[in-house]
């Protein structure tokens, strides 16, 4: 069993873009060996057409012990900005990664301008 945690240091979710992401990232694995820990920062965008995802920072923390705790710093993307519309929605989240997927644990947040996610005006009836 692994327990999993992503703590952002001042507790927000919402970002602009381009800001830096720090925290503390916390992981224990009862009887599994931890070979492999990694945080990354991904987009996905889900809608009409093929869901696609795309990692766009990420970071891989050496010599993991089986209880462990790490601090990170990144710095957010530019874009794209998390949105949604009829025909398309982008969500961002930071993913704690162990063994190669063995376990892992989501935390979403938004990147955008004024800090929320941004409402596509209706597709069909736009100008």
């Amino acid at each position: 069993m692994y327990q999993l945690h992503v703590d952002i240091s001042d507790g927000r979710t919402r970002f602009l873009p381009g800001e830096l992401l720090a925290g503390t990232v916390r992981w224990q694995a009862s009887h599994h060996a931890v070979r492999e820990v990694e945080l990354q920062v991904l987009w996905q965008a889900t809608g009409a057409g093929p869901e696609e995802l795309g990692i766009v920072k990420s970071l891989s923390f050496a010599n993991p012990r089986p209880v462990d705790q790490r601090t990170f710093h990144l710095r957010l993307p530019w874009s794209p900005y998390s949105l949604a519309g009829s025909l398309v929605r982008i969500d961002w989240a930071v993913r704690l990664l162990v063994n190669r997927g063995a376990a892992s644990h989501l935390l979403t947040i938004v990147i955008s301008p004024m800090r929320e996610v941004l409402l596509l005006a209706d597709d069909a009836g736009a100008p």
